[in-house]
């Protein structure tokens, strides 16, 4: 039999040390700590898997104790016990590194849900893959069988098609699958192919000679050479002329080219990942793309997902993107009002992540709070929903929005995390709808 997994629940409350024991003592092995102090020396003299930490507590508090954790260098993940009046602790500690947070008063099939997620979330192969899934969010949710196609993927030399809207991430799928497979110490090159001009392509990827053209004053190295024994990502694949398919035809069925003003063949072993937000197939069939090259391109598709269709992962990627945005401006990372998430998470996000970064880089820029609010939010985010409706339809509005929230827990048991991911959101924002509109569960089973 399996040894059980360890939990050290630190609360300064009896009762609810006591409550939370109870629900997780016959999956868990439970320890308790009543106090900062009592829980650095449980801490120093035994190790656990998970520490589920009150961040109210009197003298040093939660956040204390998540910080001299971190500081120790001791990386047990730690999920935070909050009342709903210290929801911005809570997201304050996420930044110091705790991995989630449950709320006050508990339900019991949450926390079980959460503590379950947070031990898959740490056996996943994602924990050993280091660089190559580290700067894409969403394992644990909507991108999760891409992950594990990429991991199938890496091991071999397939051809592979990324498909998907501008701002998706296509470079950063292809920058996985290279650093997953056996050419990982070898060239990476991405050839961003809308960037140049007709002309410019067939040199840039197969280089030349001197004397190719006018100005071709020496030799030059194509992509297809520079990128020789690694991977060469093309994005944009649908931009070139049939001209230059026929020519990268060749190089997947024959691994050779020539170079522009060359009359020798050269040979290359590269692997060849294609990306685009176009409809190949519907290019083909307008007599647009090559059906030959297409076939051979997509051998292996991954479809990426707009971010419109992805907004369970909006509160993660908001946190990603704010500590690179941060780190590269050289700011402090700021809190986020929940009511800011909830408005970022109704705009149809056409540019996509992309979209999504440039805007709260704007925010950071523009603000000079520590926490972000709806005033940081740009124009047209502020209250796009609701700003023309006169007070007895946003009213209407608000009714049906509960009606709905209220369904939707019905049907799952008055279950959170499965209540959110049945209505394609998050269970924070389901959470600050609830208390917005003011729906408890206790009325939810009186109906």
């Amino acid at each position: 039999m399996a040894k059980k997994k360890s939990i050290l629940i630190v609360d300064d409350e009896l009762g609810a040390r006591e409550s939370l024991k109870v629900i997780l003592d016959s999956d868990y092995d439970i320890a308790t700590a009543n106090s900062y102090d009592q829980a650095l020396a449980c801490l120093s003299k035994n190790s656990y898997h998970l520490i589920l930490l009150d961040i109210s507590m009197v003298g040093k508090n939660g956040l204390d104790l998540l910080k001299e954790i971190r500081s120790r260098g001791w990386t047990v993940p730690v999920i935070m016990v909050t009342a709903t009046k210290t929801l911005k602790t809570a997201v304050e500690a996420m930044k110091h590194g705790a991995k989630d947070y449950i709320t006050k008063p508990y339900n019991v099939e949450e926390i079980r849900a959460i503590i379950t997620e947070t031990f898959a979330s740490l056996e996943e192969p994602r924990q050993n893959n280091g660089f190559a899934f580290s700067s894409i969010v969403g394992y644990n949710t909507t991108l999760k069988s891409i992950f594990k196609l990429i991991e199938r993927l890496a091991a071999t030399d397939s051809t592979v098609l990324i498909l998907g809207e501008s701002g998706t991430g296509k470079e950063l799928i292809a920058q996985a699958i290279h650093a997953l497979s056996t050419r990982k110490s070898k060239p990476f090159l991405p050839l961003h192919l809308a960037a140049l001009s007709e002309n410019l392509i067939e040199s840039e990827l197969f280089g030349h000679v001197k004397g190719a053209f006018t100005g071709a004053d020496r030799d030059r190295k194509g992509a297809l050479d520079m990128a020789s024994d690694g991977t060469l990502f093309m994005d944009e694949i649908a931009e070139i002329k049939e001209s230059l398919q026929v020519k990268l035809l060749r190089v997947l069925q024959e691994k050779e080219y020539r170079a522009v003003g060359d009359i020798q063949l050269r040979k290359t072993d590269v692997r060849i990942i294609a990306a685009t937000n176009q409809n190949l197939y519907e290019l083909v069939q307008q007599g647009k793309f090559r059906a030959d090259l297409y076939y051979r391109l997509n051998v292996v598709p991954i479809e990426l997902p707009p971010l419109r269709e992805r907004l369970a992962d909006l509160p993660d990627l908001i946190q990603h993107l704010l500590k690179k945005i941060c780190g590269r401006l050289g700011v402090l990372i700021p809190a986020m009002d929940s009511s800011v998430t909830f408005s970022l998470s109704r705009h149809p996000w056409p540019g996509n992540i992309r979209e999504l970064e440039n805007t709260l880089e704007r925010m950071i820029l523009m603000s000079q709070e520590d926490t972000l609010t709806e005033q940081a939010l740009p124009s047209n985010f502020r209250g796009n929903f609701s700003k023309d409706l006169s007070m007895e339809n946003t009213n209407m509005l608000h009714a049906l929005e509960r009606d709905a929230i209220q369904l939707a827990l019905q049907q799952n048991n008055g279950i959170l995390t499965s209540t959110a991911k049945y209505l394609g959101t998050t269970r924070r924002i389901l959470k600050y709808k609830m208390d917005k509109l003011g729906i408890t569960k206790i009325e939810l089973f009186q109906n």
